[in-house]
């Protein structure tokens, strides 16, 4: 779905040359490195229905491989040297990781607050929707477009997160979904 919105952005901010796919490639292995990392530190056998890349090769493979990818995704950014972008995708990753963190060090956290909760799904999910519609407007030489889509993006972000939680995936719990809610509504 990135990938997708990164398009759609390029394309509305009147983009219409090839990097954009490149890009959207980008934000997908830094979504899978994620991913990847994610189900290590949950512990989650199954995603999507299927193994989990650390049931079937190990912890250890695993690590290096979520590494792998986000080295890979920054890799690929550089061949177009665009630091815009660069710096854009290296905050969202650095807010993805501290969202990972903050996740672990609020875990089981009673007296964590509505905004806590929201600072960490922003970081963890809304952040890169959000990047992905601000890559498609910078593509597009129209960065105010960028900063209009974002909101975009992140409601995007909470569909997304509500379809999949209401599938009962093991990618999201249900205790993410109404504070993300009422975060976007403050």
């Amino acid at each position: 779905i990135r990938p997708a919105v990164l398009l759609m952005a390029a394309r509305m901010s009147g983009y219409t040359g090839d990097v954009a796919v490149l890009y959207a490639s980008v934000v997908e292995f830094i979504h899978t490195a994620t991913l990847v990392h994610d189900d290590i530190i949950d512990g989650a056998d199954l995603r999507r229905g299927r193994m989990a890349v650390h049931s079937r090769w190990g912890n250890d493979i695993t690590v290096l491989l979520g590494d792998y990818l986000y080295i890979k995704s920054m890799a690929m950014a550089l061949s177009q040297d665009n630091l815009r972008i660069l710096r854009l995708l290296s905050d969202v990753t650095l807010r993805l990781i501290e969202g990972e963190i903050l996740e672990i060090e609020r875990n089981g956290n009673m007296r964590a607050t509505v905004e806590e909760h929201v600072d960490t799904i922003r970081r963890k999910t809304a952040d890169l929707f959000a990047a992905c519609t601000r890559i498609g407007a910078i593509l597009g030489a129209v960065v105010a477009f960028g900063l209009l889509l974002r909101p975009a993006g992140l409601l995007v972000a909470l569909t997304v997160l509500v379809i999949v939680a209401s599938f009962g995936s093991n990618e999201f719990k249900w205790r993410e979904v109404i504070p993300l809610t009422v975060g976007l509504t403050l």
